[in-house]
């Protein structure tokens, strides 16, 4: 999943890494192929991130 380092995780943050802190999703959109990536309960390491609970990638070019 292509998740900059730098992305905002909603109910956390770099300085706060407490996965216990608020659901903390994290949403980016691929521009151009139109995937949404959506974490949950997402920690930042210093090896990049890691998902506890789920990840999803749907494509939002059609609906289901």
């Amino acid at each position: 999943m292509p998740i900059p380092r730098d992305v905002a995780i909603e109910g956390g943050s770099s300085a706060n890494p407490n996965p216990t802190s608020g659901d903390r999703h994290v949403l980016v959109v691929q521009q151009g192929d139109c995937v949404l990536y959506e974490l949950y309960n997402t920690v930042r390491t210093a090896a990049g991130f890691r998902v506890s609970s789920s990840a999803r990638s749907p494509q939002l070019t059609s609906i289901a």
